[in-house]
Order: C-alpha cells, then structure tokens, then sequence
C-alpha cells in the first residue's frame, strides 16, 4: 500500500516544557544556519540545527529509524521476536497466528549515524540529538492509523466455493474483522488483530526506543513467514511515524530606525481620529507596521557583514523589530488611558482595560524633526518540526529460531555489518 495515501488518525503524547542546557539550545535554521557544511548525505538522512551560543556544536534529529538493535555493530542483535500461537477461544479458535513483539529506534540506521559522527570531527563540531517537546506517534498497522492501541472486531462468515477442476462446492469458513472508528467509519483487517505500543510521552530526546506487541491474522501468519526467512519488509503491515516538536530559539539581533516626527505625528492625527481618539493595543501595532512599511520610519538591519541593510533576514525579524520599535516609541506618540468606568448592567466585566490617545508631544516635533536610534531585538522562540520513519524489515529467523540481521548486500549495509 502507498504509504503517502495512508489516512493518518493522529495521537497526541502528552506535552511537557523541555529544560535546556544553560547557553545550549537549537536554534532555528532561518536565524542561524548551521556553521559548518555536512555532506549532502548526511542532510537527506538528518535535520541538523545550529546552537544558540555554540558554533562547535549541532543537534540532530534522524530522519529514519529501524527495529533496535543490541549488541556490536559487527554482531548487532534485533530486538524483534516472532512465534506461532494457537487461539483457544474467539473467531480463530483452533487457528493458528503469529505474535511479534519488539522495540522501535528513532536513533538513525547506525551506518548513518557512524557518517555524521565522522563528519562532525573532521568539521571540528560535536553532535547531541535534539530534545522534543512534543512528539506525534502514529503507527500503520495493516493500512490503519493507530495511537498505540489496536484491536480487532473478528466473525466468520460462511462462504460456498466451487472447486474448478472436480466441480464440487464446499462450504468453508472465513474471517472477517474489522475496526469501526468513533465516527462510524469501518475499515477491514486482513494482517493485523491486535497491537499495542509504548509511545513517547511528554519529554523525551529524539534517539529513543518504542517497544511494541502485535498479532496477526491466521491468514498472515504464511506472509511473516515469508518475510522473516528473505529478509522482506514489513510495510504492508507494519510501520510507524514519530512527528518531533522541537524548541528552537532565535538569535538576538541589531536594528537601527529613523524617525520623521514631523510625518509620524501627522499621520497620527488621522489616524486617532479615524479611531475615535482611542485605539487600542493592537490597533496602535497596526500603526506601526504601517509607519515602517510606508517609510516614515527607517527600519535597517545589521547583517553579518556588519553592514547596514534594509531587508529584515526574514519575517520574524521584521515582526520582531517592529515590536521593539513600538515599544521604544509608543510612550512618545501615544498616552495610556485606562478606563474604570463602572457598567449599569450586572454581571458585566469590571476589569480595567486600556486604550491609547495622541499625546502632544512639543519636544519631538519641534526640535526632533529626524532622530536616528540603534536597538537590540529577538523574535523569540519558535517551534520547528521533524520527522522519524520508521523501518521493519532485513531480519530472519523467529518462530523458534533466533532473529538476526539479514545478510543481503543491501540489509548488510544499512544495519553496516
């Protein structure tokens, strides 16, 4: 099945502030790239973020994961199981099933791990995993989404089916099970009855484990089989997508502005007037968007080069200046009124709420016609997001057997044994 056409049901873990190292943090790539140039292979497998305060260090969250693995990276040993079970009760009773159990590693393929380790010394850099804030667990169990938890509604049906050569009709059970969703939505299981998963919760690093159980159908119990003597993957009926939220924060950067008093006090004439003399807060922002935006104030930039430039980096920094502006000026421009009027009607909001008037302000507008200033602004903190698939597949043995890597060129490489 296309794994992009894949409806996802999304499960929330749980959110918790994540604690960062004091002077240690990611930072998003729009406000600082990452210092040093990594090979375009290590990009595709990983998200790398500059930190805040320390060039020589990078965090990283993998793009891709597999089943963990224990042991030596010559010897690794997978953590996956497989076994038969024979059903004593329900709609397989008597039938036979398998029963996987096993743990996820959101750690990157170790051959892809060894390579960014490898790069980053020859670069001079360190690396950590990132911490997640929040993560998004979603596991495509025989094409449905689930948080973790699974289980399937099973009955037998009778079926009548005519043999093409004798011509002789028997009549044959067959199972059907199912999943009906809160909505009323049902969607059948053919490979999948029952899974369940230990999904990240709240705090966690982007390298970390996700143990996990299922069993299967009788009628896939040949197709597990199959795959764990040739070393097939599972994405037909197994596979799982961690979502990261991760905390980024912005660097701190250097505006000038310069003020036309004479121009900025006009059009704050009409446009108090406009607003009945009281504008509230986010009004009085708008205001200074438009001042900036038309040019009565000069908003320029310090770039690396130190130069002066009009262009905000970004966005973020423009919003970012443009908050700092306002609040450097506002008091200047516009007096706070604060209303403590009493309302007629019960039950109505008492609480004090502030609005903005023109002030006159003689000193500006008559001997400050232009003022230039230099100010320190940061956007703040923003939220970025990255992926982890993860992979089943490359393995052998089970049912009584142990479970190795598969020692396939392509399966020995990727595990890099």
């Amino acid at each position: 099945m296309n794994f992009t056409k894949k409806a996802h049901i999304v499960a929330l873990a749980s959110a918790m502030a994540v604690p960062m190292l004091a002077n240690a943090s990611p930072v998003a790539p729009e406000q600082k790239p990452v210092p040093v140039r990594f090979s375009a292979e290590v990009l595709a497998n990983f998200e790398l973020y500059a930190d805040s305060d320390n060039n020589k260090l990078v965090w990283y969250v993998p793009k891709y994961g597999s089943v963990a693995m224990l042991g030596t990276p010559s010897n690794p040993v997978p953590r996956f199981n497989a076994n038969y079970f024979t059903e004593f009760s329900g709609a397989f009773a008597g039938q036979t099933v398998a029963v996987l159990g096993g743990s996820f590693s959101t750690a990157g393929f170790a051959p892809q791990r060894t390579q960014l380790q490898n790069e980053a010394t020859s670069l001079g850099v360190q690396i950590a995993p990132a911490q997640a804030k929040k993560a998004t667990t979603k596991f495509i169990v025989s094409g449905l989404d689930t948080d973790g938890k699974l289980h399937a509604n099973c009955t037998t049906t009778k079926l009548l089916v005519t043999n093409p050569v004798t011509g002789v009709t028997t009549e044959v059970s067959m199972p059907k099970c199912e999943v009906v969703y809160e909505d009323g939505t049902i969607k059948e299981v053919d490979t999948i009855q029952k899974f369940t998963a230990l999904v990240p919760t709240g705090q966690t690093s982007v390298s970390t484990s996700i143990p996990f159980q299922a069993k299967t159908t009788p009628d896939y119990t040949n197709s597990v089989t199959s795959n764990l003597a040739s070393g097939a993957n599972f994405d037909e009926s197994l596979s799982a997508v961690v979502d990261w939220e991760i905390p980024t924060s912005s660097i701190t950067r250097t505006a000038r502005f310069t003020i036309n008093y004479n121009q900025v006090f006009e059009k704050a004439t009409t446009f108090a007037a406009i607003h009945n003399w009281a504008c509230v807060d986010i009004e009085v922002s708008t205001f200074f968007q438009r001042l900036v935006r038309d040019g009565s104030i000069k908003v320029e930039y310090l770039n690396a080069s130190n130069q002066w430039v009009l262009n905000a980096p970004n966005a973020s920094d423009f919003v970012g200046a443009v908050a700092a502006l306002e609040r450097e000026i506002r008091n200047e421009i516009f007096s706070e009124m604060t209303s403590y009027a009493q309302p007629n009607l019960p039950n109505v909001s008492r609480q004090a709420s502030a609005v903005f008037t023109l002030r006159a302000n003689y000193e500006k507008q008559i001997f400050s016609v232009n003022e230039t200033r230099v100010f320190n602004y940061n956007p703040g903190p923003v939220i970025k997001t990255a992926r982890t698939d993860m992979f089943v597949g490359c393995l052998t043995g089970g049912f009584g057997l142990p479970v190795v890597a598969s020692t396939a060129p392509n399966c020995k490489a990727l595990f890099g044994i």
